[in-house]
């Protein structure tokens, strides 16, 4: 019964409890929603002259049919590295496939601009575009009923004859606050209303006074249907107000932080990955208040607070000490940090960028009305605003005065390259000393939690046993490993018995003593060589940290060896896949690449295709080439009979069971003659379906796996 609709009150409200009045009830709501026919009025011509119109030249330009190499031209336009279509299928692929595919998709699109029959869909990428033109009836009926005498502009919008902001279905309408203004605003939208067949939502539509008569305000509120406003209201998700930003004000941004924490699974998350998600995240809800205004500081404090919180207890509470103090993780990582933002100079340098624009002065509406308003003539530099004038815009002016030689400085108004947020951050942040180890940290072949704990380790934030011990939450300070001495870092990561041990088994792997990290920090670094290295030494200490942890924790350790033979497949895996590249296909390809003259000695063929190594994978042998072929031999009186072969893959397929068991015998005894044997715990018999070089084949044919298509998405 959770799932199920007990009574409903209809559009008329009349309660319905029957199962048939309920049906009937959520189809005429949605009939009278979606399926009604409007009868809308033609649009004026007399209107459209406002504005811009299409010369008999352009109606042409736009009525030409699309070529087949205009589409193809713009497929192959967008970058491969971009996200995927709603199809699950990339840019590259198309690309690769474009001598199959390429009619097809170019006939989609010829019949979607020639018949147009395809519709559009909430969510549709087209739709705000033809949404944004529908739009532009609006603004010319606006612009219509402004020429009426009896209309008057905002004050503080009539430098600009401004009447209204627009983004999307967002919309801001400004007047004088006398009825005939508004009433003609209104009227206006009546008229689109008519034309388009779109109105108003009453419930969700406010209109706001300002040193208007109550009773003139009641009589507008009565003839619009629209409800009273307050400030603050909000516009496009953040709050808009006259006067100072308060802490309540901006109480939806924390709200919204402490949702996304909650919505992560943030519990299962190592240190690095909450690294990427305060910067990827978190950090962009902050960053688009924090490019509109000047932040109040407690709030900013709370932002902290979130990151800081999140970062060490995976929660936007305090629920732990961290480890490192907050004003070291903010810094560069070059300098010693994390390369987190400081919440207060980001806020300062992103309302740089509007100080940056009045610099300039670009073609912006936000430009120009400043202009007329606020600055009337007066020299950027050296203006100072008046006692009068709004919160936010001396806000903006105080901004200025903070980064004011830094425009002279760095020469951002007059270089090619101009004022960025990063830049203005970067400056704000100061000159601080480089760090020697950051290089051997963040070696970008290190995984990225390695580099995690090799900061902490370089900035002495691991929880070492010397640590507990001293403020009492450890009863003595032995290493946990071998129990000889206090486990400090240089210890635990050096001198330790177990820790040699494993240092041993890595020497005999590589073939030498594993490089002293000291060495490391001052050695070439831009050798492979010397990142392999690193990747190593970064493993090694957080295998040795994990290591020490399980002991902790779990009271067990495994043996040296073992760890040692852990350690191994993890770099090699690591170093392997930072030796790949991606191609220009949007395929991965090793950097290697194969001789031309040498291509046919690792090639194979199977009887329905002919493959190719262009680039060298790690152990790439010529052992593929000699076994497909012997696996053509071997089976070539049964391929595509009852038998699929692969390299060592062999699917054997049936018609009934009597008929498999047969083919069947007939493979492995084929097999067994030839000395070939199957790995009886790999084999599967009697299958309806079967998996099979990424489809399933069954009764009903050959499908794409699924879970292929899964992992795709």
């Amino acid at each position: 019964m959770r799932n199920s609709v007990i009574q409903i009150e209809d559009q008329h409200g009349i309660v319905c409890s029957e199962s048939s009045s309920i049906q009937n009830a959520f189809l005429d709501y949605y009939q009278g929603l979606l399926g009604s026919k409007k009868t809308t009025e033609d649009v004026r011509d007399a209107v459209l002259a406002y504005g811009n119109v299409c010369n008999e030249e352009h109606v042409e330009i736009l009525s030409k049919p699309v070529t087949f190499e205009e589409v193809k031209q713009v497929v192959f336009s967008i970058p491969i590295d971009k996200a995927p279509g709603p199809d699950g299928f990339s840019s590259g692929f198309f690309r690769d496939a474009w001598s199959v595919i390429g009619q097809d998709v170019f006939d989609a699109v010829k019949d979607f601009f020639v018949t147009g029959m395809r519709g559009l869909r909430q969510g549709d990428p087209v739709s705000p575009l033809i949404f944004t033109i529908c739009m532009e009836y609006l603004t010319r009926l606006i612009k219509f009923a402004t020429t009426r005498w009896t209309f008057h502009y905002h004050p503080l919008c009539k430098g600009l004859k401004l009447t209204h902001l627009m983004f999307a279905d967002d919309l801001l309408m400004f007047s004088k606050g006398d009825a005939p203004s508004i009433l003609l605003l209104l009227r206006a939208f009546s008229s689109f209303s008519k034309a388009s067949g779109l109105s108003m939502n009453n419930s969700k539509s406010e209109i706001f006074f300002n040193g208007m008569q109550e009773e003139l305000q009641k009589d507008i509120l009565a003839v619009s249907g629209f409800q009273e406003g307050t400030m603050p209201f909000k516009y496009l998700g953040v709050p808009i107000q006259p006067g100072k930003m308060s802490k309540k004000d901006c109480q939806c941004l924390i709200e919204k932080m402490v949702t996304k924490i909650r919505s992560m699974g943030a519990k299962k998350l190592s240190y690095a990955g909450r690294v990427v998600l305060i910067n990827s995240v978190l950090n962009t809800l902050y960053n688009y208040w924090a490019a509109m205004f000047i932040i109040p500081k407690s709030v900013i404090k709370r932002v902290e607070a979130i990151c800081r919180n999140f970062l060490w207890s995976s929660s936007s509470e305090y629920h732990r000490v961290p480890l490192v103090g907050w004003d070291r993780v903010t810094l560069p990582k070059d300098e010693g940090g994390l390369g987190i933002k400081k919440a207060e100079l980001w806020n300062v340098a992103s309302v740089g960028k509007l100080v940056n624009w009045l610099y300039i002065k670009p073609d912006r509406l936000w430009i120009k009305w400043v202009a007329n308003v606020y600055l009337k003539g007066a020299e950027w530099n050296d203006y100072t605003p008046g006692k009068d004038t709004l919160w936010t815009w001396k806000s903006i002016c105080k901004v200025k005065e903070r980064i004011k030689s830094g425009f002279h400085d760095n020469i951002w108004i007059s270089s090619t390259k101009g004022y960025s947020i990063s830049n203005g951050y970067e400056w704000l942040m100061g000159q601080h000393p480089k760090t020697a180890w950051s290089t051997l940290v963040w070696n970008n072949w290190n995984i990225p939690k390695h580099s995690i704990i090799a900061w902490m380790i370089m900035q002495d934030g691991l929880k070492l046993r010397t640590k507990l011990h001293a403020i009492g939450l450890c009863p003595d300070d032995d290493c946990i490993l071998c129990g000889e001495q206090p486990e400090t870092s240089d210890h635990l990561f050096s001198e330790c018995r177990f820790t040699s041990k494993v240092k041993d088994r890595i020497a005999d792997w590589i073939g030498k003593q594993m490089p002293d990290p000291t060495a490391l920090i001052s050695a070439n670094r831009n050798k492979l060589q010397w990142k392999a290295s690193a990747c190593v030494q970064a493993a090694f200490w957080y295998t040795i940290w994990f290591q020490r942890n399980s002991a902790r924790h779990q009271l067990c350790v495994q043996r040296p060896d073992i760890v040692a033979h852990q350690l191994k497949q993890l770099i090699q895996r690591r170093i392997r896949s930072k030796m790949c590249t991606l191609g220009s296909n949007g395929v991965i390809d090793w950097q290697l690449r194969v001789k031309e003259e040498d291509i046919p000695k690792t090639a194979f063929r199977t009887r329905y295709e002919h493959y190719e190594f262009v680039v060298m994978p790690f152990g790439l042998t010529n052992a593929p080439t000699v076994f497909m072929d012997l696996m053509n031999r071997v089976f070539s009186p049964y391929l595509d009979q009852f038998v699929v072969v692969f390299i060592d893959d062999i699917s054997v397929y049936f018609k009934n069971n009597e008929e498999h068991e047969k083919h069947l015998r007939i493979v492995l005894q084929t097999l067994r003659e030839n000395n070939l044997y199957a790995k009886l715990s790999k084999c599967e018999f009697w299958l309806d379906k079967v998996a099979f070089l990424g489809h399933v084949v069954s009764k009903k044919g050959v499908l794409v796996d699924p879970g292929k298509i899964e992992i795709s998405n």
